[in-house]
């Protein structure tokens, strides 16, 4: 590896970080990013506590609750389909601060704000501090960031590590030294042990590196290569202990594929299919999906503004030549690849987009920053203004509506349910939430389990759904209850068990050959629910609203009754 030379650093840094007296901080700049960074703690924190968990972070608690340590991480390696960093995290902290709701959420709402100071030191150094600035205001309101800060779940943490990396990679490749190669190691390392998806960014990072050799780097590329083969090599070393569970994982778990053979039918739609992918892109960074039609056009305007100046300015001797071609490079790239590995395992979700995040925000602040280097202040100030107005015009929404009602529904179940009724939730993937919440000793099923569950295997887990045995046996255990004149209280997700008679045949049929096991669960959700009016006939009552307002989770609550 390369070790930097005294006096060297100045002359080489291109990414500019030191630029002397040039670019100044103004004495106002520190507090304000340190106020930003209340404010987005704020904001987290109040989106965070608005309602209850929803399944999957109630599913995150009852893992980390295992009994011990090699019971956590041998269920995570044979029920689940993520590496256990942020799990392990949780299980430390709650093991310090208690399993309350508050405890749980103060990790990934500390771990989202710290993106506020975090991208601005990086946008700081590699281009100057007013694009550092521009990118901290739109990750303080950004509603894709907080969104999924506001959950327990590894999300507010893969952008953190994602932009160390990527940001220590930068450094390295332009400046060099063991240190530089080491945090790059180390960043990588801890973001694949954080998610799979950290994988994507890896190659995204590959083929980054492949276009700063080929375009021209300032040390020699010899060096270069030599830095970044070590630091793979750590990541690989360090890989090793878990590979054997991420083939297992990545074998029997996970989502199923994304169906994108309509896209390949004809020519109209293998045109479309970048458009697909784009929005899904966008989504997930820039444009939220649920900005709405004025809200996303406004973004979208300040988005070609900001583009058009990027792209105009290449070719021109600018700030952050290796830093503007990583950082957009490496979101490109891993975009790509995720569509790749989607014909294995959906991989195109927001939240997992989301990664990328803070590497286009910066790209955003350097643009307006470029603007304002031009004499287009006006326009740089309404491309900032837009963004930033628009992103917070979306947070009272966010803040208003929760992301599940799980915890309501399950105070109104115990306060209503008697020791002889029996509780049906089907599919059992729903059930976390609702278990996380309710307290009262209640017989369950929770379908394919006869049980109650806190933490569901998702290894194998359509086959589990599709497993006739399972379905007869809740049968024969729902009509035993009915025999006994029991009342059974029956969970689904909102809408998921709109059929009867022939259409909910045909949807069992096509779902047992399906390998989503979403797919396959509310088609058994569906037979339960029509077997169950076949014994009982129409529920008493079925709550299709009070508790489907959830952005993240909506269910349904019914009572089946004997007449």
């Amino acid at each position: 590896m390369d070790v930097e030379r005294p006096g060297v650093r100045d002359v080489r840094d291109v990414s500019g970080a030191s630029r002397g007296e040039a670019e100044r901080r103004s004495r106002w700049v520190p507090p304000v990013v340190a106020g930003l960074t209340v404010l987005a703690l704020v904001v987290r924190t109040v989106i965070a506590l608005r309602s209850g968990m929803w399944r999957d972070e109630a599913w995150v608690m009852f893992a980390v609750d295992e009994p011990s340590w090699r019971a956590m991480l041998g269920f995570l390696a044979q029920h689940d389909s993520h590496p256990p960093l942020f799990y392990v995290l949780m299980r430390v902290w709650l093991s310090l601060a208690g399993g309350s709701d508050l405890a749980a959420l103060t990790i990934p709402v500390v771990l989202g704000a710290a993106i506020v100071p975090v991208i601005y030191a990086v946008g700081a150094r590699l281009f100057s501090w007013r694009a550092g600035l521009v990118a901290a205001v739109l990750a303080t309101v950004s509603p894709v960031a907080v969104e999924y800060s506001a959950v327990v779940r590894p999300y507010s943490l893969l952008p953190l590590l994602a932009l160390g990396g990527t940001y220590a990679l930068v450094r390295a490749v332009d400046i060099g030294g063991w240190r530089r190669w080491a945090g790059y190691g180390v960043a990588t390392l801890a973001l694949v042990y954080a998610h799979n998806w950290g994988w994507l960014v890896v190659g995204a990072q590959w083929v980054a590196v492949a276009v700063l050799l080929w375009r021209g780097v300032p040390r020699p590329r010899a060096a270069v290569v030599r830095g970044f083969a070590a630091a793979q090599l750590v990541v690989v070393l360090g890989f090793l202990p878990w590979l054997p569970s991420f083939a297992n994982q990545a074998r029997f778990a996970g989502h199923a594929p994304l169906d994108m053979g309509g896209f390949f039918d004809t020519p109209r739609h293998v045109l479309s299919l970048p458009v697909v992918l784009g929005r899904a892109f966008l989504a997930g960074t820039l444009v939220p999906a649920r900005a709405g039609l004025l809200a996303g056009a406004v973004i979208g305007w300040a988005l070609v503004v900001v583009a058009s100046c990027l792209v105009l300015a290449r070719g021109r001797r600018t700030s952050g030549g290796s830093a503007l071609t990583v950082l957009a490079t490496v979101p490109a790239a891993a975009l790509i690849a995720a569509a790749v590995v989607s014909a294995r395992a959906n991989m195109l979700q927001g939240r997992c987009i989301l990664t990328v995040a803070p590497m286009l925000l910066l790209l955003v602040g350097h643009g307006v920053d470029r603007l304002l280097a031009s004499g287009q202040g006006r326009i740089a100030m309404v491309a900032a203004l837009a963004f930033a107005g628009s992103y917070a015009a979306l947070l009272p929404q966010q803040v208003t509506t929760p992301r599940s009602q799980a915890r309501e529904l399950a105070r109104d179940l115990d306060a209503r349910a008697t020791p002889t009724d029996l509780v049906l939730i089907a599919p059992a993937f729903i059930s976390s939430s609702v278990n996380r919440y309710s307290t009262v000793p209640i017989e369950h099923i929770d379908f394919p389990v006869m049980g109650r569950v806190g933490a569901v295997y998702y290894d194998r887990t359509a086959q589990r759904f599709a497993d006739p045995a399972a379905l007869a046996e809740a049968e024969r255990r729902l009509a035993a209850a009915h025999a006994a004149g029991r009342r059974v209280w029956l969970v689904v997700d909102h809408g998921s068990t709109n059929c009867s008679g022939a259409k909910c045949d045909d949807i069992a049929a096509r779902a047992d050959r399906s390998v989503s096991f979403v797919a396959v669960g509310y088609a058994r959700s569906s037979e339960l629910r029509e077997y169950l009016g076949t014994l009982y006939g129409p529920s008493v009552s079925c709550d299709d609203r009070t508790y489907a307002a959830g952005t993240h989770e909506a269910l349904d609550l019914c009572l089946f009754a004997p007449r």
